[in-house]
């Protein structure tokens, strides 16, 4: 749609025309926008336009198409021993970083962003502090840059604390393999794409093919649903999952204890 046109000539009502019919086919429409905003905003930093005519764009509530089923997008505690001893076969640093996932409920790119210091051994706690991203980029000629690749604050744009199970303390120490700060990173010594997650779980997936599949965000659910089943405080699990409100934590997958995060790490323990 914009690919032709001159940032300049954008206006609040075409951004807004050309969202609300990107609604009708799309359901992550809000992502596009976001990247757009975005781009418009460093347009303005740049000089390039005098204000970003996204600001004012009005959007619809809602796509008008409908979500995936996800009511099964999670493993049961069985399901999910059984995935993780799949994992074990494949590698140990494949087996750590679902462990991750699954003891936390830490989403895949912010397990990729991790480093060795965000582990505060003496506390049994790791620090949320970034997740991997694309970011947009304008070259000096113009042309828009996404292979920009680094990281940013999490999502909600604050740091969170999760708990350390012992399997991820024991894990940890014995996958700590190389003087890299990054706890997961290729052979450059780089950040891993978030898409490295997908390809191991389909090696999972090849190597036990009666597994359950679920995606890679679904072992998230999935630390969601073994709360509720076993009557954890869910307001110290919406904390710990990094939610914004109760609802979003019931809805997909009271007052917090000062406490709960070492009374969720003592339950995950105890279900291992």
């Amino acid at each position: 749609m914009f690919g032709d046109s001159y940032v300049d000539a954008l206006t609040t009502k075409t951004i807004s025309d050309y969202f609300y019919s990107l609604a009708e086919k799309y359901k992550r429409y809000r992502t596009v926008f976001n990247y757009l905003h975005k781009l418009l905003e460093y347009a303005v930093d740049i000089e390039l336009i005098n204000r970003n005519p996204a600001r004012s764009s009005l959007l619809p509530k809602k796509s008008a198409v409908k979500g995936r089923d996800t009511s099964h997008n999670f493993y049961t505690l069985d399901e999910l021993k059984a995935f993780l001893d799949t994992a074990k076969g494949i590698s140990d640093q494949v087996y750590f970083y679902f462990l991750i996932l699954a003891t936390t409920g830490i989403r895949k790119s912010e397990a990729i962003a991790l480093h060795w210091s965000d582990f505060d051994y003496k506390h049994k706690i790791i620090h949320i502090n970034r997740t991997t991203a694309y970011k947009l980029k304008i070259k000096d000629n113009g042309e828009i840059e996404t292979n920009d690749y680094g990281t940013q604050i999490p999502k909600g744009n604050e740091s969170r604390v999760v708990p350390m199970s012992d399997l991820v303390y024991d894990a940890s120490l014995h996958c700590r393999k190389d003087l890299n700060p990054l706890v997961f990173h290729n052979t450059k010594g780089d950040y891993y794409r978030s898409s490295k997650a997908d390809k191991w779980k389909k090696q999972i997936y090849e190597k036990n093919p009666n597994l359950k599949k679920i995606t890679v965000h679904g072992l998230r659910h999935s630390l969601a649903t073994i709360a509720n089943d076993n009557c954890w405080n869910m307001v110290d699990v919406k904390n710990v999952l990094g939610h914004k409100s109760l609802d979003l934590t019931l809805g997909t997958y009271t007052h917090t204890t000062k406490n709960g995060e070492e009374e969720i790490r003592k339950d995950i323990n105890g279900l291992f």
